[in-house]
């Protein structure tokens, strides 16, 4: 059932549905599947859809007493009083009926894979977009199809499945030996080498390619077994451009919504006088390229946070821009966290440093955060500096 709701969280976010909001829809489904005691795909249960809309609607009702006491007692009261399962209840409708008019059609993921086939195993979105009604009939009656696919391509990328992304942002399909790490040439050396010229480092923001969802992570468990990894100083080359992949991202996204370098704003990156990436309008903003689901945060950068004097914008390139304001309680509470772990090794472990602290995403983020990838001017400026 995990795969039903995920699937229908990406239906949700759409133009006027924040990921966030999309997220909520699709918990306040399976709350009320919870409530009942019945999955999203009972038959009964859809076809009294709408009589169970009437009832979350009318707070005099026992339906309506009975579900709301279930929720407080799972801490999840709000879903029904702030009204998310009154709304979720039509995208779930409509999320339905796409469902049953598809059960006998080609999938998405089948579709891309044969357009992949069709251009000889190398597709760009532009591939994807004009040649998918080859394999799925009427796939461009909804008005947000692209974006449907842009979703399903995503989360295959994410969950390592099906697709890879090429350094052009072409597409390829996953082979089994894609997984293991191929033995590196002395030019595919140098060119990591190279690529950390900043010249070299190109990358333009579109947003129609913004799906807008914001990756997660978990912790992993550290299992201490040999195995094959890219040499250090590679490691360390890959970290550094691809930091400085999502600012130049970020500035880009900038000069499109009519601000002027050196102006509106200075790129204070390699800057040694600031010690942050951009200096937007007199205010500093610390770029973070979170497409693994995870950041790092060093002891400058704590202190800048602390003193109001930067907020994070966090990147995943062709999916969003997200603003993490420094007065933010998800922010506190890491930076907390760090400071608790590090007091704590330094007076038991004294001869360990951690220095470097993984800071995964999780979803409880998403009240913390703002995806701008779709904000006008004078939008980006009332919420970078308001």
């Amino acid at each position: 059932m995990d795969n039903f709701y995920n699937n229908f969280e990406i239906f949700c976010t759409v133009p006027g549905i924040k990921s966030g909001k999309a997220k909520s829809y699709a918990n306040a489904i399976k709350y009320l599947c919870d409530f009942l005691q019945v999955s999203p795909l009972n038959s009964e249960f859809i076809n009294n859809i709408d009589k169970i809309s009437l009832k979350v609607s009318n707070k005099n009702c026992k339906f309506y007493q009975d579900f709301l006491s279930f929720l407080i007692k799972r801490n999840q009261g709000s879903y029904l009083s702030n009204g998310y399962v009154k709304a979720a209840i039509p995208q779930f409708k409509l999320f339905n009926s796409k469902l049953n008019k598809t059960k006998n059609e080609i999938t998405k993921v089948e579709t891309i894979k044969k357009v992949i086939d069709l251009c000889g195993g190398v597709a760009t979105w532009d591939d994807i977009y004009t040649k998918s009604s080859k394999f799925y009939p009427n796939i461009d009656k909804s008005v947000e199809w692209k974006a449907g696919l842009r979703g399903v391509l995503y989360r295959e990328l994410r969950n390592n499945k099906s697709f890879k992304r090429n350094i052009d942002n072409s597409f390829s399909l996953l082979e089994n030996n894609d997984i293991k790490i191929p033995q590196v040439d002395s030019q595919e050396e140098n060119f990591i080498i190279e690529a950390l010229k900043d010249s070299y480092i190109s990358v333009s923001f579109d947003k129609d390619k913004i799906l807008g969802i914001i990756p997660i992570n978990s912790t992993i468990n550290h299992n201490y077994k040999i195995k094959n990894i890219n040499g250090t100083s590679k490691n360390a080359s890959s970290k550094i451009y691809s930091g400085r992949k999502a600012e130049k991202y970020f500035l880009n996204f900038l000069n499109k919504n009519d601000f002027k370098l050196n102006t509106d704003y200075f790129d204070v990156s390699n800057n040694k006088n600031f010690g942050y990436d951009i200096n937007f309008k007199n205010f500093g903003l610390e770029i973070k390229n979170i497409k693994s689901g995870c950041f790092y945060l060093t002891d400058t950068e704590i202190a800048y946070l602390e003193n109001k004097k930067t907020h994070l914008i966090l990147v995943d390139i062709d999916n969003g821009i997200w603003i993490l304001k420094n007065n933010s309680n998800w922010l506190k509470n890491v930076i907390d966290n760090i400071k608790e772990i590090r007091n704590y090794c330094s007076k038991k472990y004294t001869n360990i440093d951690l220095s470097e602290i993984k800071i995964n995403i999780d979803n409880t983020i998403e009240t913390d955060v703002t995806e701008i990838s779709q904000y006008t001017h004078n939008e980006i400026c009332d919420i970078i500096l308001n």
